[in-house]
């Protein structure tokens, strides 16, 4: 929904990039979209963050708040290291820091890639929160 527009604005951004071989910005764009999803939902449910929190410290306040469903701990951590380690941690290697000596090329690949995990990842995140407010208006 409209909720989550600016978010969608920066994922169909990611495409374009992506469509134009701008693979490091499509990896920022990537990590943008995800960040904002995450302080929407953060704003709903009204967590305690920044605006300024990374990706890192905005899950952390996710889990820390329960939003996950707490099946097991194994389960919740494996679902924090997914989020963790997939969108955040590839872009600043490959795209969100100063290049140094060396250019940094991302691959088509990676990029794809990091579309897709990004899309799905947004999707869960969305359909949790659906699921929260539906059982709330229960």
């Amino acid at each position: 929904g409209i909720v989550y527009a600016n978010a969608n604005e920066e994922y169909l951004n990611a495409h374009e990039h992506f469509r134009n071989k701008r693979n490091k910005e499509c990896l920022n764009d990537c990590l943008k979209a995800f960040e904002t999803v995450m302080k929407i939902i953060c704003t709903i449910n009204q967590y305690n963050f920044s605006e300024g929190d990374s990706a890192s410290r905005l899950i952390n306040v996710l889990v820390t708040n329960n939003f996950f469903p707490e099946y097991n701990s194994t389960h919740l951590n494996a679902i924090r290291q997914v989020l963790e380690s997939g969108v955040p941690t590839l872009r600043n290697k490959n795209g969100g820091h100063g290049q140094g000596a060396n250019k940094i090329i991302v691959d088509d690949e990676m990029a794809s890639y990091m579309l897709n995990i990004t899309g799905s990842v947004i999707k869960f995140l969305v359909d949790v929160q659906k699921r929260r407010l539906k059982n709330k208006a229960i």
